[in-house]
């Protein structure tokens, strides 16, 4: 901006012989400029006067408002141009250069200033002068629509531009979210990377004259600049996806390791590497919307993103909303991506938590989860099974909390009780609690649980009694089994807890006679039968826990198809005449728990411990895990594996055909979508608009063409030479989904060409049986390979179904992990920060392989 010295007036400015013309709001001016002109007079000077644009663009009596003479379609009025051409910077193409520079003349309002302890009053005009209009700027004035424009508005959009670097600081400054920016930043900053490095190596096969140390100097410096920006790096990245803290990075050790490479090596500063980490977790989440939008290219209008969702409380008690995406590539590669960790202090229902997903999710990548989502997993609490409805998805109870539940109720640990209230004698309100657990309380088995983990943690969490007994271990050459206890809220691994004691069955007997006073008082609480029942107990959870802990906690692609086989697998475990219990007594050292000798017992010979734990966990499982809904076994159907067997494994209240006849509808609308672009297209050429004209027959001909052609057809009969049953406006999309739908329920696969290892492969006709032909084969490399080629239809919905996330094991890591991101040490991190750090470090592996 350019002052005008107090001696000269507006008149002289206005009055100078220079091409100047422009000036303020005309409202300021009013009264002051001199330059009065016509306001449809062509400019013809090479400077245009803002004062002059404002009077050209005023509406007269009965004129329009927006008179298509005065104005253009940008918003710019008629008099304002700008040049088409752009320069070699992609600055230039959203700032443009004036065909005609605009100036401006305003009178600074009255201050006073204080120099040297003078007070004077400063009321000069001051003279701007723009070269460019902002593209940017002015789209933001458009958008409001002609009646949200005022007449002054456009001139927003004007700035003074030198070079790309002003035009690039008035983009930072002014538009640094918008998407155009945010790609002229990032290309910028990898030429700048790039040439970095290029500039310091010198060309292949060229010495370096010996002359040319100007030239060696720039090369060193080059190379030294991007070596330090490269560390840099790789400082904040290693960080960044560990969740290590900043901290680490300052003790002395950290920088002398690598001052062995670099002697000038520093470690990086707090504020760089949060520089860094916000430009780490940008490139993720723009990674993770291009992964999106490849991805919905053939899902269009179809119900097709899975997501789960849970809170947590961080370690200073505030509420976290976490959410995690899954989905299924063209290339049939499924990822789970960690995408969300908000506060949430306010509200827990379902209505506020599915609010805050879809706003979430619509603003940082550009997903309505009302119209994509397909199944929304959450743990069994009613609120977040809620959330799902909200989102008009498909709701999935978390089957590894459903199979913890049934475990916990079964040993006794966990019990449903009732409240009833009653008035005494003396007329005061009582309450009394009462046990239903269907199968009836269980108190024994609580007892056992407890005493068993009693007997465990005495030695396991004391490191002396522990080495004593590790010695005693040694001497008796017995197992080297380890006694095993893990947190309360872990109720699956009770059961290893169980079998860790049995194991040490022995060792323990022996023990407790040298610690009478100790561990003998805890011992002495367990008697033989008490071991029978312990026994007996781990026999018939052990089932359930080895699904718990593995199969319930995947998210393979393909697990969903062998949801019913699982369920079938837990009842039939339930329903047996006798179990295998684990052997007491002494085992070689050898011996591991996955190959302890067992022993065959029948139930009628069970304790009434362990028959109570056997009826209480039928009981459980009958409530917990009813018959499959139709929309949780369409997997079934679309994996070649288990499509062989689905009679078998949906055999249920007709559920084989209920979700046949599901899939079918779903085909259809998957066959819509992918028809949908060619369907759209008319008359692509000739030949398609020449058969889709009617033809005329005998009967739709002329009287006077007829006596021409047959004059001796007095009758005028005529016949079909072809049966023509189609209807050429019938809609035949319905017909011909159907038909390939029953063609693939039809087909069968050779498996033999699509195992996961060659080493072990299938034969290829014959019998085989199901444990085998999931094990071996590979549905994702079938549809890979063959069936995306074939079956493109039956590809889209084994996209969508085999992403299905029907477990929050995968989210559950993620509190895990942000747990570790915020220690006791890093309590006062603020949650943006700690978003960040746990999304990278969930995440790590994705972005590693540059899959986001």
């Amino acid at each position: 901006m350019e002052e005008i010295t107090e001696g000269k007036s507006l008149e002289e400015i206005t009055d100078d012989d220079s091409d100047v013309e422009m000036i303020g709001p005309p409202k300021q001016l009013a009264n002051q400029s001199t330059v009065k002109k016509s306001k449809k007079n062509d400019v013809k000077k090479n400077v245009l006067m803002l004062t002059e644009i404002f009077e050209y663009t005023e509406v007269e009596e009965g004129e329009e408002k927006w008179n298509s003479e005065k104005w253009q379609d940008n918003g710019l009025p008629s008099l304002v141009k700008f040049k088409t051409t752009v320069g070699s910077s992609d600055v230039w193409k959203v700032i443009r250069q004036l065909t005609k520079p605009i100036t401006q003349i305003s009178v600074a309002p009255s201050t006073a200033r204080k120099v040297k302890s003078l007070q004077f009053k400063l009321n000069a005009p001051t003279v701007k002068k723009h070269s460019h209009v902002c593209l940017l700027c002015l789209e933001e004035v458009t958008n409001l629509g002609l009646e949200g424009r005022h007449n002054e508005s456009w001139a927003k959009a004007l700035c003074k531009v030198t070079n790309s670097g002003n035009g690039m600081s008035h983009l930072v400054r002014c538009h640094s979210a918008h998407k155009d920016v945010k790609a002229i930043l990032e290309k910028k900053e990898a030429e700048e990377n790039a040439q970095g490095v290029l500039d310091a190596i010198p060309p292949a096969g060229v010495s370096e004259p010996s002359n040319s140390t100007t030239q060696s100097n720039t090369v060193g410096k080059n190379f030294i600049k991007q070596q330090k920006k490269a560390i840099i790096r790789l400082q904040a990245r290693w960080l960044g996806l560990n969740g290590i803290p900043h901290h680490y990075t300052q003790v002395p050790e950290f920088a002398e390791m690598f001052r062995l490479f670099d002697k000038n090596f520093v470690p990086i500063a707090r504020e760089t590497f949060m520089k860094e980490l916000e430009k780490l977790f940008k490139r993720m989440i723009q990674g993770i919307i291009k992964l999106v939008e490849t991805n919905r290219e053939e899902l269009s209008g179809l119900r097709w993103l899975s997501i789960c969702h849970d809170m947590w409380n961080t370690l200073t008690m505030d509420g976290a909303l976490g959410s995690s995406l899954k989905l299924t590539t063209k290339d049939m590669e499924t990822y789970t991506i960690a995408a969300i960790l908000e506060k949430n202090n306010v509200s827990h229902s379902a209505p506020d938590i599915g609010a805050q997903l879809q706003k979430t999710y619509m603003e940082r990548f550009g997903i309505d989860l009302k119209k994509e989502t397909n199944s929304c997993a959450a743990d069994t609490c009613k609120a977040a099974a809620n959330v799902a409805g909200v989102l008009e998805a498909d709701g999935e109870d978390c089957e590894m909390h459903i199979v913890s539940l049934i475990m916990g109720y079964g040993l006794g640990v966990k019990e449903n009780t009732k409240t009833k209230k009653f008035t005494d004698d003396k007329g005061v309100v009582k309450k009394v609690q009462s046990i239903v657990t269907p199968g009836g309380a269980f108190p024994e088995g609580k007892r056992l649980v407890k005493g068993g983990r009693n007997c465990v943690n005495y030695f396991s969490k004391s490191p002396q009694r522990k080495e004593k007994m590790d010695a005693q271990r040694k001497i008796m050459d017995l197992s080297t089994v380890a006694l095993m206890n893990f947190p309360e809220t872990r109720v699956g691994y009770i059961v290893t807890t169980l079998q860790s004691l049995m194991a040490n069955h022995q060792l323990l007997s022996i023990l407790q006679v040298a610690e009478k006073d100790d561990f003998g008082k805890l011992w002495d609480e367990l008697s033989n039968e008490d071991f029978k029942a312990i026994q007996e107990m781990e026999a018939v959870t052990q089932i359930l826990f080895s699904y718990s802990v593995n199969d319930s906690q995947q998210s393979n692609a393909f697990n969903n198809s062998l949801l019913p086989w699982y369920r079938k697998l837990l009842k039939k475990a339930l329903y047996q005449d006798s179990y295998r219990v684990m052997k007491l007594g002494k085992q070689a050292p050898t011996t591991k728990l996955r190959n302890w000798p067992r022993e065959i017992r029948k139930v009628i010979d069970f304790t009434p411990s362990g028959k109570q734990c056997l009826n209480r966990l039928q009981e459980q499982l009958k409530m917990r895990l009813p018959a499959p809904k139709p929309n949780q076994c369409l997997s079934v159907l679309l994996d070649p594996a288990t499509k062989a067997f689905a009679e078998i494994l949906l055999d249920e209240d007709g559920l084989f055909h209920k979700t046949r006849a599901l899939l079918k509808e779903k085909h259809r609308d998957a066959w819509r979508a992918f028809h949908a672009p060619v369907d759209d297209k008319e008359g692509d050429n000739g030949e398609e608009e020449e058969l889709a004209t009617p033809k005329a027959t005998a009967m739709d001909l002329d009287e006077d063409d007829e006596e021409e052609d047959d004059e001796d057809d007095i009758l005028g009969m005529t016949c079909e030479l072809e049966a023509n049953d189609a209807d050429p406006e019938e809609d035949t999309t319905e017909r011909d989904a159907d038909d390939v739908f029953e063609k693939w329920m039809n087909h069968t696969v050779k498996f033999s060409k699509y195992v996961f290892d060659s080493q072990q492969p299938m034969k290829a006709v014959g019998a085989v049986k199901f444990k085998e032909l999931v094990a071996k084969f590979d549905t994702m490399k079938y549809y890979r390979e063959k069936g995306k080629e074939e079956w493109p239809t039956i590809t889209i919905l084994a996209r969508i179904h085999f992403s299905k996330m029907d477990n929050s094991a995968f989210q559950e890591r993620v509190f895990s992990t942000a747990a570790n991101v915020m220690s006791k040490v890093q309590n006062r991190m603020g949650f943006a920060h700690l978003e960040m750090r746990t999304l990278l470090a969930q995440n790590k592996d994705l972005i590693r392989q540059q899959i986001i």
